[in-house]
């Protein structure tokens, strides 16, 4: 009965000791994270007034979003996260008027929209650039049976959807996060075409004109390993297990 007891003893001294370090270790170190986002809002617009297909209206807008650098302060950086979520819209519009003195003028275009959204991390670079390309078609014909002199037509057509992005980041070092105020930085761009590759032949005027817009926002989330200055209640902890298991050596030496 008395060696039971004594070997009891010794086992819960040891256990005691491995809990106290383990707590110790456990309420040291834990994963957190923290995150940043910014808003970005491009439109741009395109008129194509001169047919033909190697005629092309342009129009472009873009914007650069800086973000703070991971604060080595908080503890050790274990995961980067840089994605954003948006919607977008184009539309495409095509006119044509024939106001020529023939009987039963007839009017008519045809025209596209094409839009171009790209976006790319160049601070810290190394990471390939998001694309996504859209585009819109518009048609019309018309002869006013009413009026025979004047004839015209116009035809706007449009489509809308998301545009949600998560970067690969596998080729760029955790290190290169660490840092102050703009260590990161995303370039957003947006570039617009109208084309109006036909118009009837006879009309006095023509055009197609096209119009984009591109909005979301960009994220950045910072994933660490938090490893606070020990506390008081941390310290005794470590302490208990030490001493525990220190005692339970000298139990077993004797």
């Amino acid at each position: 009965m008395k060696l039971t007891m004594l070997s009891f003893t010794k086992h819960t001294v040891k256990l005691l000791g491995l809990v106290g370090i383990l707590s110790c270790a456990s309420a040291n170190a834990a994963l957190m994270t923290v995150s940043q986002s910014q808003d970005f809002d491009l439109w741009a617009g395109a008129l194509d007034e001169d047919r033909g297909l190697f005629s092309l209206g342009y129009g472009y807008d873009g914007d650069a979003l800086y973000f703070d650098g991971f604060d080595s302060n908080l503890g050790n950086l274990v995961g980067v996260d840089i994605y954003f979520e948006s919607y977008w819209f184009l539309g495409n519009e095509v006119y044509s008027e024939d106001e020529s003195r023939r009987w039963n003028p007839t009017a008519g275009a045809k025209g596209v929209g094409v839009m171009r959204m790209g976006a790319q991390i160049f601070d810290p670079f190394g990471a390939d650039e998001e694309r996504l390309w859209k585009s819109v078609y518009s048609d019309c014909k018309d002869r006013d049976r009413n009026d025979p002199y004047y004839a015209d037509c116009d035809d706007f057509e449009y489509d809308n959807g998301k545009f949600n992005v998560d970067f690969d980041l596998s080729d760029i070092g955790l290190g290169s996060f660490v840092g102050g105020e703009d260590t990161v930085g995303i370039q957003f761009d947006l570039d617009l075409w109208s084309n109006l590759f036909d118009c009837h032949k006879g009309d006095d005027y023509c055009y197609s004109e096209a119009a984009g817009d591109w909005w979301g926002s960009a994220y950045v989330k910072y994933t660490y390993e938090n490893v606070p200055v020990s506390e008081p209640y941390s310290l005794a902890l470590l302490g208990i297990g030490l001493l525990g298991l220190g005692a339970a050596r000298r139990r077993a030496s004797r």
